[in-house]
């Protein structure tokens, strides 16, 4: 090695060596910077002085950017926030916490605050964009599941009230208010316009429906306001018109009529909707049999009861609930087999969720129609599950929403609840004897 590269790794031995010992100086002279500001920072948070505390563990991380310094930078801003409430100081906070995200993005408390914060001032659509990265990052902890909780029975309620409904049927009601009924849909829109009816039916797949114009004049309509057929007859108890049949009481008995008003079948003491060619009705002795289009018997009349669906038919995914001496039971659709007896006094309707509920000693409970138990009796009242969800009773004249879990999923009581529809919507009574539609915002976030 000759004297000159000798030379040349002196000198950057050296310079090596004089730069990391800037370098040390500098973090040196970094970390009591930092720990300057932290110190400062914890000092002001101590005696309350907020914003100057968030100044300086802001500082701090500028100079060293660390998770405790943005921690400490949340904590402070958190107290301002809780002292000074505004929506100025929410906004800010709303920033700093999504920087914060960012910056730390698999620190729970930091995702917890963001939720909690949009759900804290009614940002429904703000918390449900910050749920959807949660779940993206696959956080999971008890509190982020209880704010999803609270996110997922976020709801609304319409904005006109009803006295009497017609349960729904085909993603429509119908409601009345006074003496005026008109369609609703299931988030609460009006589908009928401006037109008004004394009295109507179902509205059936084609969106056609029996109604009393005024005292007069009945009509089968559509939505629209079209009228499909002109009604002579008296009628009441307007049914939904299926099948090319409608039931409609005259005189107190039960007929089935034709779009033209036409007597077709009957009487009977209760008539149903008419679905796949067949309907139940109810003979004068009140027991109940299955007909055909004709009129004619096709199971005949030796039930003491038959359950209807919200639409007025008698079966649901082939099966029926029908009470047969005195024990009720689930027969397939022609009633010609038990599938399984329930050991039951009184019974709800089907649905397409296919948890029924069953009284037993004055409680009610849920059964499947497999016959197995899910709920025990041990309500005062309860209506059959429907789209995850049913009402019942929990003491005198109020009742509540539960999950298949049996979990409450709102705090409220009401004094009448129906069944939830698959828009996430159902009705409920806030004040005896007064309506509305109150529709959960985000139903895709049910479980």
């Amino acid at each position: 090695m000759n004297k000159y590269n000798k030379v040349v790794i002196v000198v950057m031995i050296v310079l090596t060596v004089f730069g990391w010992q800037q370098y040390l100086a500098t973090q040196t002279s970094k970390r009591v910077e930092y720990n300057k500001n932290i110190n400062m920072g914890n000092e002001k948070l101590s005696k309350e002085l907020y914003q100057e505390a968030f100044k300086y563990y802001e500082n701090a991380y500028a100079v060293i950017p660390t998770e405790t310094a943005i921690k400490k930078e949340i904590e402070a801003y958190a107290k301002y926030y809780e002292k000074e409430k505004s929506y100025e100081l929410y906004s800010n906070f709303k920033g700093i916490l999504a920087t914060a995200c960012k910056r730390i993005p698999k620190e729970k408390s930091i995702w917890e605050k963001r939720l909690e914060l949009a759900l804290e001032n009614e940002e429904y659509d703000e918390a449900q964009s910050v749920y959807k990265k949660i779940v993206d990052s696959g956080l999971k902890s008890k509190k982020i599941t209880e704010l999803k909780k609270a996110l997922t029975y976020v709801y609304e309620t319409s904005s006109s009230s009803f006295t009497k409904y017609k349960e729904n049927t085909n993603g429509t009601y119908a409601t009345c208010l006074g003496t005026e009924w008109r369609v609703i849909n299931e988030i609460g829109e009006n589908v009928s316009g401006n037109n008004k009816y004394l009295d109507m039916g179902q509205v059936n797949k084609e969106n056609i429906f029996l109604c009393m114009r005024d005292n007069t004049e009945i009509n089968f309509m559509d939505t629209d306001g079209i009228v499909k057929g002109i009604v002579k007859e008296k009628v009441t108890n307007c049914g939904m018109y299926n099948c090319r049949l409608c039931p409609v009481t005259i005189n107190n008995e039960y007929y089935y009529i034709d779009i033209d008003g036409n007597k077709k079948l009957g009487p009977y003491l209760f008539a149903g909707t008419f679905e796949k060619n067949k309907a139940a009705v109810q003979d004068k002795d009140g027991k109940w049999g299955i007909i055909n289009i004709k009129g004619e018997y096709i199971v005949q009349p030796k039930y003491e009861d038959i359950k209807l669906t919200e639409s007025g038919g008698y079966t649901l995914s082939e099966k029926v609930i029908a009470k047969e001496n005195g024990k009720y039971n689930i027969y397939n659709e022609n009633l010609n087999k038990i599938i399984v007896n329930i050991d039951a006094d009184n019974m709800g309707i089907l649905t397409k969720d296919g948890i029924v509920s069953y009284e037993k000693e004055d409680k009610w409970g849920y059964v499947s129609l497999k016959g197995k138990i899910i709920i025990t009796p041990q309500y005062y009242g309860a209506k059959s599950f429907s789209n995850g969800f049913a009402a019942v009773q929990v003491k005198e004249n109020f009742w509540k929403i539960i999950s298949k879990d049996n979990e409450f999923i709102l705090d409220e009581e009401f004094y009448d609840a129906g069944y939830m529809n698959k828009s996430g919507g159902l009705i409920v009574s806030k004040r005896a004897g007064l309506y509305e539609l109150l529709v959960f915002k985000y139903p895709e976030m049910f479980e």
